[in-house]
Formats: C-alpha cells, sequence, structure tokens
C-alpha cells in the first residue's frame, strides 16, 4: 500500500472527489486522470510485482538450491526462509489470480488448489461460449445475432434454440438501488394482499409448505366420488417476458395503489433499452413492449401482485361451482396453489368442469398477455375416471395425461409408500458434480470443503420434505466417501476411516 501512495505521490495525482469542478468527468478529465493512473501501474507491475508464474518458478528453484547448500553451508539459513516467504507470498497471488478468473468462493483460502482454479476457468469458458442458436424454423443464427439486454443461461445441455435460455437482466447499480428501495417498502404489504395459496417472494411462507400440501393431496387422489378427482399442473410459457404492462398497471389500480406509485413503476419497467450479452460481448440496443426483468429486485413482488388477480378468480370461480371442489379425507376445500408461476389446480374431474376451467384459463391469457404451454401442461386422474372422459379432456384442452409420481418444485410427488428410484435424480446429480474432471486436481482440504458448502446442500431441499429409506441414506453415504477419498470411476483410493467417524462432531 506504501508502494502504491510513493506512485501516487510521484505522479502528481490528486483525489478527483475533493479537487476540481463538481462534475469532474466534464470534458475527459477523469477519462485522462485515468488514462495517466494505468500507466503507473503498469509500470509498477512490471518493475515490482513482474509476471508472477515466473517469480514463483525462479523462487522455487532458489529454494532447492539454498536446501542442497545448507549442508555444507548453514550460514544460508537465513536467506532460506527469506525465499521461502517471498515463494509462499507468490503462490497466495497466483492463488487469488486463479479464484477470480474462476469466480468461486466456496474454497478456502491458502488450500493450494490452483490447479482446479484453472481447470474452472478453462470449463467455464467452453459452457458458456454460444456457438450458434436456431429460431422457431431452424435457421441457423450468426453469432452477432442478438435479441435482449441480458445475459443467456442455459436451461438444459447443449442449448439450441432461443427457448433453451433463461434471459437474466443484468441491471446497472443505481437501477437496482432504487428497485430494492421500492421492493423492500412493497414486501411489506405483500402478506396482507397475497392469498395464503401463493408461497413465493411473501415473508413468513415456505416452498415446502407447497410440496407437503400437495402431498397430502395426492394421498386422496383416488377417493370415490362423482366425477373422480382430478390434478392440473400449468406451466405458464415466459412468464416474466410476456406479461402485460397494461394488464400491471390495472391489477396495482385495483389494489389502491397511487396514480403516483404506479407512475414510478411504470418508469422503472418501461424506460428500460436492453443488448445482450453473448460470448462475452455486448450486441444490440433496443426497447422491450412487454414484461419484467428476470434480475430486477422489483421485479418477483410485480410479478407475484399481478397473478394474485388469477388466484383470485379461481377462488371466485370455485365458490360460484362449489363442486368442483377437489374432495379430500379431510374436507380442505382448496382450489389451488402456486409458487411464482408453477401452480397446480385441484378440481373435480368431470369433463363440464374441466371445460368451465379450460375457458376461464383462455380468458386470463387475452387479459394477461401470458400462455399455457400445452405441451408441458398435464394432468392426472383417479382411478374413477374413465377412458372415454379423459380423452375428452385431453381433445379440448390439448394437455398430456401422465401418471404418477411426477416433479413439482424439485420435489417428486406420489402415492403409496416411497421408494427408492425417487431419488434416483438428486443422486444422479451429485454423480454427475463429482465427476467433473476439474475436481481431480482439489487436495484433501480442497474436497472437505466441497463436501461441507455443495454437495451435502445439494440434497437439503429434497431430504427437508420427503424422508429418505434407509438404502438412499447408504448410497449417498458410499458416493461421499469415495468422493473424500480421491476414488473415481476405476480408480479406488484407500478408506483411512469409516464415514461415521469422520462425520463426527468438528470439536473432537
Amino acid at each position: 500500500m506504501d508502494e502504491f501512495a510513493n506512485i501516487v505521490n510521484d505522479c502528481a495525482l490528486v483525489d478527483i472527489g475533493f479537487t476540481g469542478s463538481n462534475y469532474t468527468w466534464n470534458n475527459n478529465r477523469l477519462w485522462l486522470k485515468l488514462k495517466r493512473l494505468k500507466q503507473s501501474l503498469n509500470w509498477w507491475n512490471k518493475h515490482h510485482v513482474k509476471n508472477i508464474f515466473a517469480n514463483i518458478k525462479e523462487l522455487e528453484e532458489r529454494v532447492c538450491y539454498l536446501e542442497n547448500l545448507l549442508s555444507s553451508d548453514p550460514l544460508v539459513t537465513k536467506e532460506l526462509n527469506d525465499t521461502k516467504e517471498k515463494l509462499i507470498k507468490f503462490l497466495d497471488m497466483e492463488e487469488t489470480f486463479w479464484r477470480q478468473k474462476a469466480s468461486t468462493k466456496h474454497l478456502n483460502d491458502g488450500d493450494r488448489n490452483t490447479k482446479y482454479f484453472h481447470a474452472l476457468v478453462n470449463k467455464k469458458k467452453s459452457l458458456n461460449f454460444i456457438n450458434k442458436v436456431n429460431d422457431e424454423n431452424g435457421n441457423s443464427m450468426p453469432r452477432f445475432f442478438t435479441s435482449t439486454a441480458i445475459v443467456l443461461i442455459p436451461k438444459k445441455d447443449n442449448p439450441e434454440h432461443w427457448s433453451d435460455f433463461r434471459p437474466i437482466s443484468l441491471c446497472s447499480f443505481f437501477n437496482k438501488l432504487t428497485s430494492k428501495i421500492i421492493a423492500r417498502r412493497l414486501g411489506s404489504l405483500l402478506p396482507n394482499i397475497i392469498s395464503p395459496n401463493q408461497s413465493a417472494f411473501v415473508k413468513g411462507r415456505l416452498i415446502s409448505d407447497n410440496i407437503l400440501l400437495t402431498q397430502e393431496l395426492v394421498h386422496d387422489l383416488n377417493l370415490k366420488t362423482i366425477g373422480g378427482n382430478l390434478l392440473l399442473k400449468l406451466d405458464i410459457c415466459k412468464a416474466f417476458d410476456n406479461l402485460s404492462w397494461d394488464f400491471l398497471y390495472d391489477i396495482l389500480a385495483l389494489f389502491g395503489f397511487s396514480k403516483f406509485f404506479i407512475k414510478i413503476i411504470k418508469k422503472s419497467i418501461e424506460n428500460v433499452w436492453f443488448s445482450v450479452i453473448l460470448n462475452g460481448n455486448s450486441n444490440g440496443f433496443f426497447h422491450s413492449f412487454q414484461g419484467i426483468r428476470q434480475g430486477d429486485p422489483l421485479s418477483p413482488s410485480l410479478f407475484i401482485i399481478s397473478m394474485e388477480y388469477f388466484s383470485r378468480s379461481i377462488n371466485a370461480l370455485f365458490e360460484n361451482y362449489p363442486s368442483m371442489y377437489y374432495i379430500s379425507k379431510k374436507g380442505l376445500p382448496i382450489s389451488h396453489l402456486s409458487f411464482a408461476d408453477d401452480f397446480i389446480i385441484f378440481v373435480n374431474g368431470s369433463y363440464n368442469y374441466v371445460k368451465r376451467f379450460k375457458n376461464f384459463l383462455d380468458l386470463f391469457s387475452l387479459e394477461s398477455g401470458l400462455s399455457f404451454n400445452t405441451s408441458k401442461c398435464a394432468f392426472f386422474t383417479s382411478q374413477w375416471i374413465t377412458i372415454t372422459n379423459i380423452n375428452r379432456i385431453i381433445a379440448y384442452t390439448r394437455f398430456e395425461h401422465n401418471s404418477l409420481p411426477f416433479k413439482y418444485l424439485g420435489a417428486p410427488i406420489f402415492r403409496g409408500l416411497k421408494k427408492s428410484h425417487l431419488f434416483d435424480e438428486i443422486i444422479k446429480k451429485i454423480q454427475g458434480k463429482i465427476s467433473s474432471w476439474e475436481y481431480y486436481f482439489l487436495s484433501y482440504g480442497g474436497r472437505l470443503t466441497i463436501l461441507k458448502s455443495t454437495l451435502n446442500s445439494m440434497a437439503f431441499h429434497l431430504l427437508q420434505v420427503i424422508k429418505p429409506n434407509i438404502s438412499t441414506v447408504r448410497r449417498l453415504e458410499r458416493i461421499l466417501n469415495k468422493f473424500f477419498c480421491g476414488s473415481r470411476e476405476n480408480i479406488h483410493r484407500m478408506h483411512w476411516s469409516t464415514w461415521i467417524k469422520l462425520c463426527g462432531p468438528l470439536n473432537e
């Protein structure tokens, strides 16, 4: 730090926050000062820090030479210790360099996982590179083609179409600052205006509540009743991106928000220009006409307020036609559950009731601008609904008819006893994470940190809603034990201790 201060003084640089006019960036003054500072920093890096990797190699050779010389000349002990201190300093600098490149925070300082960081950087580059994107007709888009002012996050491996990416907005600092202030103030109102059916983005409500309640109601799917029970899983196409602005403003007005507040929201979501970050480069500059940004702190609150209209309309529909309710043993009058845009509808399986509900969905789509993906929407029926009625429902709704179990909010929904195959997906994810080749370079300390910070947490969401059977627990323990000991594929390492002893309390 002292060397940096000396260079600043030698170059006659001053703090721009306390010298000059109120706006020191006028007339390119800030740019010129930063340019001079860059030149000074480059000179300082070249003459004082030099090349980190070359310094490490030089110091390692020097340490080896002095260690060989130490047996015949004990006077070199001080020089040897000083050289080792310098080597440790540059090793820390090298590890920091690769950690920043890898953008990872879950490994400890000084763990010497430089090869791991290096491998992770190369992997991130290959995963984030987009070669081409096909349009709906299958035509290949060139690399410079852009469509939105956001970064494209792949939803699956080897994405090829625009629908295979999730657009996340990278808002500026000042944009996030104002959005965060509005969102925090709006968040205190949400528990009072959002129905209990919605559990997303509302303080005090948990995603696990939806999963557990859905699981309980699915156990009553085969109760004998007129028309039979039916469960409908809805999928909304690009919910955040397709939401109508006029629909949002109308809902805010219906909730009693002032014109001034609605004007603030309008300026926040309409006065935005976008460009796409594609393979590290910014492309395009255009304006949107609908939707709210994923990545904006205010967007989740605005979205669930808009979807509250949908929830209340469903409840009103069921109250007007009480025989549409799903029948359960405890008689709970639940019409639906939702987590943001994930909706589960519990309805009577009579064709007329399903037809009435489908007509309601079509009306909602016209008003809100949101559409339902018929290829991903599915329904599940009780054993009392006939094949003829199921075929009529498929023909009218164009939804798929599936059987249990199915996945909802990351957890399997099933009837009957828990089976080991319900946990196959999470085990496959953990095995896929472990098999990544960059983990081969980790030390014991690095593997221990990965176990604590990443691998153990991968199953937390599922295990807090479904208690695993003994065989599943043993499978997970064997996988984690092999990873910690360094075993992989056909390479087997010695297990120096049992897994039970390794999982003891930290103070032991």
